[in-house]
């Protein structure tokens, strides 16, 4: 289907930020990580906890956060909770404004009076990761995740589901792809950085599928 320019230069806009947030969200955890790499005197940190408060001038902070050094590292691993949580959360926060803004106003755009009536294979993709995300604790099911019709090759039955700046990255090229003449206008520095040849293929591939399915086939509600 065919989303009228101005709901798709909304999207782009949108998920050039969401790609944003993993981007400086990711580095930050690099960062950190190769800080606290570095500690290997545990006694600077009192009782081997890392503490963030808020306080004012001359207070004692007040604590609102607290981790164990030792469970620290794994935390801000490029696989960790840390990262699985940004993930959810670009899962759950592009599908939610997909469905409930950009949805609704392509559906007026294109006089439709129901806008279930707008279907996109790849945006179907994202609300089967969305329940998995939401109701299977971020896990691959044979039940939602298998079932994709595009995004085959992200993730198996039992995966974590991990979003990175590289798949967000192919998810936009791929919605961008199944609208005649649309490109995407911004591109993650981290993607322009390296060639991933990988990627790419795997990138072309879904493409493929995307273009062999006929328009005028029946898909499951997005």
């Amino acid at each position: 289907m065919q989303l009228p320019r101005t709901v798709m230069d909304d999207f782009d806009e949108y998920l050039n930020d969401a790609i944003g947030v993993l981007v400086y969200g990711r580095s930050g955890l690099r960062a950190e990580r190769e800080r606290w790499a570095q500690v290997h005197d545990e006694s600077i940190v009192k009782d081997q906890l890392i503490i963030h408060g808020i306080s004012n001038p001359g207070q004692e902070p007040d604590p609102v956060q607290v981790w164990r050094l030792d469970e620290l590292l794994h935390r801000l691993s490029p696989d960790g909770p840390i990262a699985q949580a940004m993930s959810d959360q670009w899962v759950s926060a592009v599908y939610q404004q997909w469905d409930e803004v950009l949805r609704p106003q392509a559906a007026t755009l294109l006089g439709l009076s129901d806008k279930d009536d707008v279907k996109m294979p790849i945006l179907g993709d994202l609300r089967r990761l969305r329940h998995d995300v939401v109701h299977h604790r971020g896990v691959a099911s044979a039940d939602k995740t298998s079932k994709c019709e595009v995004l085959t090759h992200w993730f198996a039955v039992g995966d974590r589901i991990l979003i990175d700046p590289r798949k967000a990255h192919e998810f936009v090229e791929i919605l961008c792809a199944s609208q005649d003449g649309y490109q995407i206008s911004h591109l993650s520095s981290e993607w322009l950085e390296e060639s991933h040849q990988g990627e790419r293929q795997r990138l072309r591939e879904a493409v493929a599928v995307l273009k062999k399915n006929s328009p005028t086939s029946p898909s499951e509600d997005v």
